[in-house]
């Protein structure tokens, strides 16, 4: 489950426009799409009448008639989404309209009031895959990132907002595949950057060099000189206290490998 956060800073019609768009891609059916939305108290209420509006925007009064937004892949994919909404109807406050002939299901907005009560909604539970977006009204940042982080690591993160040091925040203590800051979806199509999950969604990365190198095994070579003369007999047995003290060195050779072994000690002084 990807999350989004949009923090009071952000540009609610940016933010609505965006993330509009990147969720109901494909009708919701994209791995990096946003996931739920976490918005800050101040703007809450507005940004979800934003999302309303660029909704009807993009595809109408009626969905089902435009050419813009597509169907369910499959009728058990269907019947989980519809399922979902049957489950969460008085949470629903956008869309929810359904036909299960031609696998539709409309954009669909649910409004959750607290962290604590997306928690414990049956949406919560798993990744949606369909045209479903939760939008969550948050009154603490650090609530927003323990519970981001008590959840299995995502394959992508969301960040709206102006203030940097918010976005430090979310950069620095939280983990995810890839993170994208006022925008969705698009960090994938970068070839420049790596793409891939971390933990529970996925292992290692791809994408241009980062592709070659996922299915390249480094191989370690070492040479050593053809010269008898030169390998150290303390690395053999029989191992008496003087071979027990020179073998840390052929091991690690540090300074502070010498100086437990030397009688003398040297003491630096700064």
């Amino acid at each position: 489950k990807n999350p989004c956060i949009v923090d009071r800073t952000a540009s609610l019609e940016l933010a609505a426009k965006r993330i509009v768009w990147g969720s109901f891609l494909n009708t919701g059916q994209t791995c990096v799409r946003p996931d739920y939305v976490l918005v800050h108290k101040d703007i809450a209420d507005r940004f979800v009448e934003a999302v309303k509006r660029r909704i009807d925007e993009f595809y109408g009064t009626d969905p089902m008639k435009t050419d813009w937004f597509g169907r369910m892949a499959t009728s058990w994919g269907w019947k989980r989404i519809w399922g979902f909404i049957k489950q969460e109807q008085s949470h629903v406050v956008h869309g929810g309209v359904v036909d299960e002939d031609t696998k539709f299901v409309a954009p669909t907005l649910f409004y959750y009031d607290s962290v604590d009560t997306y928690a414990a909604s049956s949406l919560a539970k798993e990744e949606m895959f369909g045209p479903l977006l939760s939008i969550i009204k948050y009154h603490s940042l650090s609530n927003v990132l323990d519970y981001i982080n008590d959840q299995e690591k995502p394959l992508s993160l969301y960040f709206y907002g102006g203030d940097t040091e918010v976005r430090q925040r979310v950069l620095t203590e939280t983990s995810s595949g890839s993170v994208c800051v006022n925008d969705n979806v698009v960090q994938i199509v970068n070839h420049e950057l790596p793409f891939g999950g971390v933990g529970h969604s996925g292992m290692g990365s791809y994408h241009g060099r980062y592709s070659f190198d996922a299915f390249s095994h480094i191989k370690s070579v070492m040479i050593k000189p053809n010269i008898n003369l030169l390998d150290p007999p303390v690395r053999y047995p029989p191992y008496g206290r003087l071979k027990s003290r020179l073998l840390p060195l052929v091991q690690a050779p540090t300074l502070a490998a010498w100086m437990d072994i030397l009688p003398l000690r040297i003491f630096l002084v700064v």
